[in-house]
């Protein structure tokens, strides 16, 4: 079960502290204690291990919403519930242990960055991993290894066994905390592990139909659509209390337009624009529909220089019957360039 926060409230407390995430460049211990409270490290974890199971359209609600408020928060967000997609693949035992509540954070890369040997039960990994999101607040971190057995193996690390590198110095999205982490030979389970390929789902769950990779594109896009109606809401709160200088209304009144003005009609011009000539306006003041048939893109434009073009004079016949005759010499010899005087 999870907490009382509700993803609605996790957005606002990402939004409160989003100035401490960027200057911090990791998400602040509020942030992320609320996250966890309302769920939102575990979206896509299977039912049979207390997840919501909501599915894919839920986490990217929940995502959204939170990326409206933070859009760090909410990329962080998306990367842990992506990530804790992956207990579908473990034993129910193991997945019990390391996703002990819907509030356990996960995160990491799935690259198989790392060089991992078997020795008996274990696996011994060694590597680098660019771009750890949100991994320095997970309670597990995975990452990817190539091992000498020829298997592909996604590894859970325990956060004592990973060195931090910090090298996550961005114009954006700080608050990520999406820096370098490495171990170096850290003694893996073999059951803490995922063989790429190879391993089949082990719980009947609908994100296991789900591909993983789908998965993480949706929990992406869910950042960039909060994000933007974010940027919406600010431009609309800017627009409805700001008045330019020396303007008596504010950027919202002085923008408005009817909305049929901006649907296009079937000959690609827009509605309230005249394409009839302008004979007998003069002296009157032109209106922004009438200004924009003087844009050079516009289809009324393009109207106008074809009517002015037809009525242009034809050009005059050539003079002489020698400067019209084309030269018929083969190019490259000497006289290529000569006109024909017979």
């Amino acid at each position: 079960m999870t907490g009382s926060t509700t993803i609605r409230t996790a957005a606002e407390v990402a939004r409160e502290h989003a100035d401490e995430a960027e200057r911090g460049r990791r998400l602040p211990a509020a942030t992320v204690a609320a996250l966890a409270d309302a769920g939102a490290f575990t979206l896509c974890l299977p039912e049979a291990y207390g997840g919501a199971g909501g599915g894919p359209l839920a986490m990217i609600d929940a995502v959204a919403e939170i990326a409206a408020g933070d859009a760090s928060a909410g990329w962080c967000a998306g990367i842990a519930s992506t990530t804790s997609s992956l207990a579908i693949f473990l034993e129910p035992s193991v997945a019990s242990s390391v996703f002990v509540s819907p509030q356990v954070a996960t995160g990491g890369v799935f690259a198989p960055n790392g060089r991992g040997v078997v020795d008996g039960d274990h696996v011994r990994v060694t590597g680098r991993w660019q771009w750890g999101s949100g991994t320095q607040h997970c309670d597990w971190i995975v990452g990817g290894a190539m091992c000498d057995d020829g298997t592909q193996r996604i590894c859970f690390f325990r956060p004592d066994a990973i060195e931090f590198h910090d090298t996550w110095h961005v114009g954006g999205m700080r608050g990520t905390g999406s820096l370098d982490f490495s171990v170096d030979d850290a003694a893996v389970p073999l059951d803490h592990t995922i063989r790429v390929g190879l391993d089949q789902p082990m719980v009947d769950d609908p994100i296991a139909r789900f591909p993983n990779f789908t998965l993480l594109a949706l929990g992406i896009a869910a950042t960039g659509v909060g994000n933007a109606r974010r940027a919406l809401d600010e431009l609309r709160d800017l627009a409805i209390g700001k008045t330019p200088q020396f303007s008596s209304k504010t950027l919202a009144q002085s923008g408005l337009r009817r909305p049929s003005s901006l649907v296009p009609r079937r000959d690609g011009a827009r509605r309230g624009h005249s394409c009839a000539p302008r004979s007998g306006r003069r002296g009157m003041r032109r209106s922004p529909a009438d200004r924009s048939t003087s844009m050079p893109g516009s289809p009324c434009a393009w109207r106008q220089r074809t009517r002015r073009a037809s009525a242009w004079p034809s050009p005059p016949p050539p003079t002489s019957w020698r400067a019209a005759r084309p030269c018929t010499t083969r190019r490259g010899s000497d006289d290529a360039c000569a006109t024909r005087t017979s």
